[in-house]
């Protein structure tokens, strides 16, 4: 991840909307989920812990 996104975001951890639509990363397992604007960050699905979560992807970027 680039240190100029790094930079606009904020800590993204479970149970927080999320804001930007996008591919996110658990930062315990590295598993990759696809969030929907205003979803909830969840639970890592394979570990089930509470997470801090980066971000992959930008879908809005990708589809411009």
């Amino acid at each position: 991840m680039s240190s100029k996104v790094k930079n606009k975001e904020k800590v993204m951890k479970t149970g927080q909307d999320v804001s930007v639509p996008g591919l996110y990363v658990s930062e315990c397992c590295n598993v990759e989920v696809e969030l929907d604007k205003d979803a909830s960050f969840p639970r890592c699905s394979r570990c089930s812990a509470l997470t801090v979560w980066e971000m992959g992807d930008d879908l809005e970027e990708l589809a411009a």
